[in-house]
């Protein structure tokens, strides 16, 4: 959706990179939210030109889902560009609610959400409720409960990164002493000497 804006708008992408095609761009309004609304709603300021290129897409839907507070000036900068599309507004709007929901574990709120986001009319925030919709138990108990399976992630990881660098040599005894020998030297060394 951002990338069909953005094209709309007439940048490119050129070497990963949105850039402004040959037309000159017309001034196009910058929005920030005012600092007496709580919900962060857009207020269109002065046109000025964007004087940065835009980043990548994966870049610009990062910037949607990150703490605004966080982000560089540049970063806010070109934030405050692309969410002057409608579209883009309330698909950043719903991914803020959908990050702090998250975040701060407020599962009573995720059916309002969902129902938000079936009735935006944007075709892939719709499919990604209705997709959500589907295992919505698995989702709840993702919000509510502490467990994680982040150190599981981690180990397939490390053991990925052993494996590559063995560029796909020797056998699985190999593997197997090199998986327990990076854990026993990250072990303190009382530890690994025992």
């Amino acid at each position: 959706m951002v990338v069909r804006w953005l094209q709309g708008q007439g940048w490119q992408l050129r070497k990963g990179r949105f850039s402004q095609a040959s037309k000159r761009q017309e001034n196009r309004g910058e929005i920030t939210p005012t600092e007496n609304e709580p919900t962060g709603k857009p207020v269109p300021l002065e046109q000025t030109p964007l004087r940065e290129p835009l980043e990548s897409p994966r870049h610009l839907v990062w910037l949607l889902l990150q703490e605004p507070s966080r982000l560089s000036k540049a970063e806010q900068e070109m934030l405050m560009f692309i969410r002057q599309e409608p579209a883009i507004e309330v698909a950043y709007l719903l991914a803020q609610q959908f990050v702090h929901l998250m975040r701060e574990h407020r599962a009573e709120e995720l059916d309002g959400w969902l129902s938000r986001c079936a009735g935006s009319h944007l075709p892939d925030l719709e499919t990604f409720a209705s997709g959500l919709q589907k295992e919505i138990s698995a989702i709840r108990a993702a919000v509510l409960l502490p467990y994680s399976n982040g150190p599981t992630e981690g180990h397939i990881n490390r053991l990925k990164l052993i494996k590559r660098t063995m560029y796909n040599r020797g056998s699985f005894d190999l593997l197997r002493r090199r998986v327990l020998y990076s854990e026993s030297s990250s072990l303190p060394l009382h530890q690994s000497c025992g």
